[in-house]
């Protein structure tokens, strides 16, 4: 009797959830492609959420990073 109800209990919580779940997920993927941001979803409902801006910072980074080495080096940059 008890693990019977046990698992009503449990496929009842899954039953409100799973929509709730999906719900909150939509909303935070909209508001993410509203400001620009890319989405990756991943199993079992995970996201992935990146702002392609900062590509442009990692590109600067990487620049700065070698002229940094170069001057380190004894050559200059140019």
């Amino acid at each position: 009797m008890l693990p019977e109800l046990i698992l009503a209990a449990v496929a009842l919580a899954v039953v409100w959830l799973v929509p709730a779940v999906r719900s909150r997920l939509a909303a935070a993927d909209a508001a993410a492609v509203a400001e620009g941001w890319t989405v990756r979803k991943l199993p079992w409902g995970g996201r992935v959420y990146r702002d392609p801006r900062l590509d442009h910072l990692a590109a600067m980074r990487a620049a700065r990073d070698a002229d940094e080495r170069t001057v380190h080096s004894g050559r200059e940059a140019g």
